[in-house]
């Protein structure tokens, strides 16, 4: 358990890219559009176009961490290792897990 093993890059960037359009446009586009045009009206364009810069500075921030820690288990590491606390490391790992399930549930149900 000592040795660490660099992680194998098998997902090429197409690929990687082409699974974050299908669950943004599957989940987002596809299934949420109408509730966002009732919500937001004339401004759904707008909205659309602000969601994009807010999740850009989500991507951007989540490239950085993984060059710098390219460890799997995403953020449960990236609080490990700036928070440097194993307890709080795992609450998030498993927040995230959580989060995936009702994640997957909502949009099942959508």
């Amino acid at each position: 358990m000592g040795e660490s093993t660099p992680l194998a890059r098998k997902i090429t960037l197409p690929l990687l890219l082409f699974y974050g359009l299908g669950n943004i446009l599957g989940a987002g586009i596809y299934v949420l559009v109408g509730e966002v045009a009732a919500l937001a009206g004339l401004y759904a364009p707008l909205s659309f176009v602000l969601a994009l810069i807010i999740a850009s500075f989500t991507a951007l921030s989540y490239s950085e961490l993984a060059a710098r820690y390219p460890l799997s288990a995403g953020e449960a590491v990236y609080v490990r290792e700036g928070l440097r606390s194993g307890l709080l490391s795992t609450a998030v790992g498993i927040t995230i897990a959580v989060a995936g399930l009702v994640s997957a549930a909502t949009i099942a149900t959508a």
